[in-house]
């Protein structure tokens, strides 16, 4: 029963989120090919330097190289190296997300949402 209200709930968020898209734009830029390419231009470069921080910050080894899966206060919860990574990569994906909005709108750029009808 608790598990078939998470998947319903899921679900419904996908519905949702298949409903609206979003864009980078420059606030009192004009509209043309050219500010559309360099807004291409600029999201793959943050994309590129956030991927890049993201794997600095939380690499596959946990702070400091030292695999924290072996030791005990982290066993538990991690339980093997597999649950380890695959929270890791979890993390840089969040990371990674956060730092590429953040270097957008530090070039001036507002996400612009659009829902499909």
């Amino acid at each position: 029963m608790k598990y078939s209200a998470s998947i319903i709930g899921l679900i419904s968020l996908l519905a949702l989120s298949a409903c609206v898209q979003s864009h980078w734009e420059r606030p009192n830029a004009t509209a043309d090919l050219a500010t559309a390419e360099l807004a291409s231009a600029d999201l793959a470069e943050c994309r590129r330097s956030a991927q890049q921080e993201a794997f600095r910050q939380v690499n596959s080894y946990g702070d400091a190289g030292a695999p924290l899966w072996r030791y005990a206060p982290y066993y538990e919860p991690l339980r093997s190296r597999t649950h380890y990574e695959q929270w890791a990569a979890g993390e840089r994906l969040l990371l990674q997300t956060r730092l590429a909005d953040y270097c957008m709108r530090v070039k001036g750029y507002e996400r612009v949402i659009e829902q499909k009808p």
